[in-house]
């Protein structure tokens, strides 16, 4: 009589298979929840608006607050992030909670800055017209010339030459003139302006050490003792 072998009953293969798809979704589930979150983390801070502001308002600290906003790249670069704007002039009207556009920033000029101002005056009153960039002048302005009530004053004193222009057209009292151009503070470049319309000029170069000098007007007065 023959004796049966007893056989191994194979495990289905399909168990594997479903356990090794769960754990690869598992993983790409986790992947992906993992990159939301650092993805909701990267956000900077930009500032924005803390109430309605007019345009051309200068914008002071209590104007702006800092809001953290998920842009990047080139929506980012359209606001103000860093250093507070605080200081800046606004070109166009912005609305509380609006995020501040460097666009609409302007910078707000010195009240230090320079300008530069051409005085038109004859070679014979300007060091004979032998003048350069980077010299240094004074000026004096003689008003009322051949009058009782003529004097002159102190203008400026080591104004820095800009440029000397000797090109054709300028003319003084009916006499070719050079132009020279100096730098100039506010105050003084209000004095020059009303100097050229009012005044002869005479401008002389500075040599050696410079020092501050500001005499006094001279009058007929003074010729007269």
């Amino acid at each position: 009589m023959d004796v049966p072998h007893a056989q191994r009953v194979a495990r289905p293969t399909w168990i594997n298979v479903r356990t090794v798809l769960g754990l690869l979704l598992f993983t790409l589930a986790f992947l992906a929840g993992l990159r939301v979150l650092q993805s909701a983390d990267s956000t900077v801070a930009v500032w924005a608006a803390s109430r309605d502001i007019a345009p051309h308002a200068t914008l002071g600290t209590g104007d702006l607050e800092l809001v953290d906003v998920g842009l990047s790249g080139e929506m980012l670069s359209r606001y103000a992030v860093g250093a507070e704007p605080a200081g800046a002039v606004l070109t166009r009207a912005v609305r509380a909670g609006e995020l501040i556009p460097v666009t609409a920033l302007a910078e707000v000029p010195s009240a230090t800055a320079t300008r530069s101002m051409t005085i038109p005056v004859s070679p014979e009153h300007a060091n004979g017209g032998r003048l350069q960039a980077g010299d240094r002048i004074d000026a004096v302005a003689a008003f009322n010339a051949g009058d009782e009530r003529a004097r002159s004053v102190w203008l400026l004193s080591a104004a820095e030459v800009v440029d000397v222009v000797s090109a054709g057209g300028l003319v003084v009292n009916e006499q070719s003139a050079v132009g020279v151009t100096v730098a100039l503070s506010p105050e003084d470049a209000i004095r020059v302006a009303y100097a050229i319309r009012n005044a002869a000029i005479d401008i002389f170069k500075v040599t050696g050490e410079i020092g501050t000098v500001d005499p006094a007007a001279v009058t007929i007065d003074d010729f007269n003792e």
